[in-house]
């Protein structure tokens, strides 16, 4: 069975999300994200999804550059609002 390096994934992924218009290290941390995922064997959220993600971003349904604003704070608890932009 050939296996394709960690190293190689994560900047194959990472140079499509920089392609779609995400800055260089946030396009780095979500690849990296991707990648870990499948090493540990989280199927579910690793680079098998990563065609569905790619999807989403061209149609709009995540924005690549927005950033995510703590709306309410109570003692130890937040609310946060991503504004739609990716989960990193």
């Amino acid at each position: 069975m050939n296996r394709i390096p960690f190293e190689e994934v994560q900047q194959q992924l990472a140079s499509v999300l920089v392609k779609l218009g995400f800055a260089a290290g946030r396009a780095e941390t979500c690849a990296r994200l991707f990648a870990e995922t499948t090493r540990d064997g989280v199927y579910t959220h690793g680079i098998n999804r990563f065609p569905r993600y790619v999807t989403t971003i061209r149609n709009g349904m995540v924005v690549v550059d927005a950033e995510p604003e703590c709306v309410a704070r109570f003692g130890a608890l937040e609310r946060w609002d991503g504004h739609r932009g990716p989960a990193i």
